[in-house]
């Protein structure tokens, strides 16, 4: 339903749009919505379903991967470690009735005149820096859960890991049991990046990790893009965010109904038109029969008799006027441009017929692939004469394009595009 299989070699570099998914990305805070969004997209050849634990997992491989120098290079013992915990000295202040050795005569005297009754003293005490022990203790957890995570993933990368780890872990049910875990700040990662070995060592794992807690563009990009298996899953919210873009750009008020990958039945956004005409955007379709109580499916009917398939399909993105118009939107993330163009239009086609059945009573259905691909947008109506269909082929560069001809009802505008 969106991309290449994994044993078939790349033909093009294709490059993975920004845009449209930094769209999607400008609305998170952390990682939790994007792995929600990427284990909602679909694949007809995954064999297993996609949770976001699975992503997840795939991301704290890539990052353990980028930390593994700083984190072998940590102190080999638990004694080494210590020999590295930072002191303060820090001094208390005290009256007593009777002189002690650490008396101090001058200020005495001031306060008390001669001879005193009362004797001001300090006492100096050594005391480890407590913020710099909390970042031990909280990066020990999240690296201890990390491993824990990639070992069945990277079991090569998880053994090299594993001593350093459990070091730092026994550090801390030893030495440091009653210290709190601390996520640290900026100015905590800046002190202790400048504060030597192996403190920059600490100073960077920690930084990496919160970075791909609370950066989604970090965690998409860095840590998520290069892996293949999820790379597509990227270029579907990237499809998705370039659509808000266009309908904004033709007028379009976007309401959010539900996340991405939520648990609540129907569109994600409600987008108003500038005459005020509510359309239903989707992101993963396959629920809209259902949600418009439209129960019959033209595949259902065709496949009823083969076993183990009949499982309601939607296309990608769906743009939906209900009862209406709708503009279908199918991903095709690969460098093959057999499989985008062939595969893709057998999936349009397929798509808008079974739109046909009572979902709506027209249909623009468009292959969305990459830029390197189909480098300009094209249109068929050949089809449109006899039944209200048009074809096409699109990047997220050109939806805009696209989503105008379509609002207006007209593929010339389309047509007319320089090549």
């Amino acid at each position: 339903m969106d991309r290449i299989s994994t044993n078939q070699a790349k033909l093009t570099t294709i490059t993975l749009p920004r845009l449209g998914l930094e769209d999607i990305l400008r609305g998170y805070n952390n990682d939790g919505p994007l792995y929600d969004a990427l284990a909602t997209v679909y694949g007809d050849d995954d064999e297993i379903s996609w949770s976001p634990a699975d992503l997840r997992r795939r991301a704290r491989r890539v990052l353990l991967e980028r930390l593994k120098e700083e984190i072998i290079g940590y102190p080999s013992t638990v004694s080494k470690w210590e020999e590295y915990l930072p002191i303060a000295i820090t001094t208390d202040r005290f009256v007593h009735s009777s002189p002690r050795g650490s008396t101090n005569w001058s200020e005495t005297y001031r306060r008390y005149g001669w001879l005193p009754q009362q004797y001001v003293g300090r006492i100096r005490q050594r005391t480890t820096d407590d913020v710099s022990l909390a970042t031990i203790v909280w990066s020990s957890e999240r690296l201890s859960e990390y491993l824990v995570d990639i070992e069945s993933l990277s079991p090569h990368l998880a053994d090299r890991l594993r001593g350093p780890i459990d070091t730092i872990g026994e550090l801390v049910s030893q030495t440091l049991p009653n210290t709190e875990p601390v996520p640290p700040d900026r100015l905590v990662l800046q002190a202790l990046a400048s504060s030597g070995y192996p403190w920059r060592n600490l100073s960077k794992t920690a930084g990496l990790i919160l970075r791909a807690q609370q950066d989604p563009k970090f965690l998409a990009f860095e840590l998520l893009e290069p892996d293949e298996q999820i790379e597509w899953r990227l270029f579907h919210l990237a499809a998705f965010g370039s659509t808000i873009t266009a309908l904004r750009s033709s007028g379009f008020r976007i309401e959010w109904r539900a996340p991405i990958g939520g648990l609540r039945l129907g569109p994600q956004i409600v987008a108003i038109s500038p005459e005020g005409t509510p359309w239903d955007l989707w992101f993963e379709a396959a629920s809209a029969r259902n949600f418009y109580h439209v129960s019959s499916s033209t595949y259902r009917s065709t496949v009823a008799s083969i076993k183990g398939v009949g499982a309601p399909i939607g296309a990608d993105v769906v743009l939906i006027h209900q009862g209406e118009r709708a503009l279908v939107l199918e991903c095709k993330w690969s460098s093959n441009p057999q499989y985008v163009g062939r595969d893709g239009y057998h999936q349009v086609a397929s798509y808008a017929l079974d739109a046909l059945n009572r979902l709506v009573g027209e249909v623009w259905a468009f292959i969305v692939g990459p830029a390197e691909i189909i480098p300009y947008p094209t249109v068929a109506t050949e089809a449109w004469g006899s039944i209200p269909v048009v074809l096409g082929a699109t990047s997220t560069m050109s939806l805009s394009v696209v989503i105008k001809a379509f609002l207006q009802r007209e593929p010339a505008i389309i047509n007319n595009l320089p090549t």
